[in-house]
């Protein structure tokens, strides 16, 4: 039940905290979801490419 009303919440006041931000595109409006993001999950690090690879599953090997 708190799941979807904070989902239900989002989808509501998410898109009137953003119109004002669109009058010179959607960069401003990414930037304050991205800040949004960030302090929803301040303790996970950003994930690199190397994180990415090391845990991507290892392609098997051709047979000869």
């Amino acid at each position: 039940m708190q799941l979807t009303a904070g989902y239900s919440a989002g989808q509501i006041l998410g898109p009137l905290a953003v119109t004002p931000l669109l009058r010179d595109g959607y960069q401003q409006a990414l930037v304050l979801a991205a800040l949004v993001l960030r302090r929803g999950y301040p303790d996970q690090p950003g994930v690199t490419a190397r994180d990415a690879r090391r845990a991507a599953p290892a392609r098997p090997r051709a047979r000869r």
